[in-house]
């Protein structure tokens, strides 16, 4: 139900995000703890974007038979992917 990603970082300094990303599985599921009930409401939401990288971050794992240890993010403090 829940996904947990590790964080891939060298040791270059402070500027890459070494915390672990948490994933909601199911989208269903994480609509439904924001009380969003409707496309319209999702389409409003500011959570789309994290509803979106959930369910294609699953679709993928799916597809490559990938387990959670086996797969990493990367992102910089400042938000870049």
């Amino acid at each position: 139900m829940v996904r947990i990603l590790q964080p891939w970082y060298a040791n270059i300094g402070k500027q890459i995000v070494k915390r672990s990303k948490l994933y909601l599985r199911d989208s269903g599921l994480f609509h439904s703890l924001l009380s969003i009930e409707s496309l319209e409401q999702l389409n409003a939401s500011p959570k789309l974007g994290a509803s979106w990288e959930g369910f294609s971050l699953d679709c993928v794992c799916r597809t490559l038979g990938k387990e959670d240890n086996d797969l990493y993010f990367w992102q910089t403090h400042g938000g870049e992917p």
